[in-house]
């Protein structure tokens, strides 16, 4: 018996660190800050089968940013900003994208969410 729940323990050890205990699937960025000059950056916003969007938080300069949402995964998902004026997507499904090209003009906090998925949310942060 001893055998046994030494064995079991052994494997359930060897199964906790083969795992990692980190983050699952995507890239596990949180973060990123958009490319290209100020009046012209990218950066690119993903939905997952997580209810997440991937990275939730993008850095940008004031100016000008085009910044693509898509769909990985067979959940539909939009992007919405909380600023009525910056607008959002659509509803888009898995392997659709659509590009929001957006103009900042003050630096600041700018929240976007999900509104099909509570919890899904994320933000531009513009300095």
């Amino acid at each position: 018996m001893k055998q046994l729940t030494r064995a079991a323990l052994l494997t359930a050890a060897l199964v906790l660190t083969a795992c990692g205990g980190g983050e699952e699937g995507g890239s596990g960025e949180t973060a990123v800050t958009a490319t290209g000059p100020a009046d012209a950056q990218v950066v690119t916003v993903v939905s997952n089968a997580k209810i997440e969007f991937e990275p939730a938080t993008v850095n940008a300069k004031v100016g000008t940013l085009k910044l693509t949402h898509r769909v990985e995964g067979a959940i539909p998902h939009n992007l919405v900003f909380d600023d009525q004026s910056l607008g959002g997507t659509q509803t888009l499904t898995e392997g659709k994208e659509e590009t929001l090209t957006l103009t900042f003009k003050d630096a600041g906090t700018y929240d976007f969410l999900c509104t099909i998925h509570t919890g899904q949310d994320g933000q531009v942060v513009i300095s």
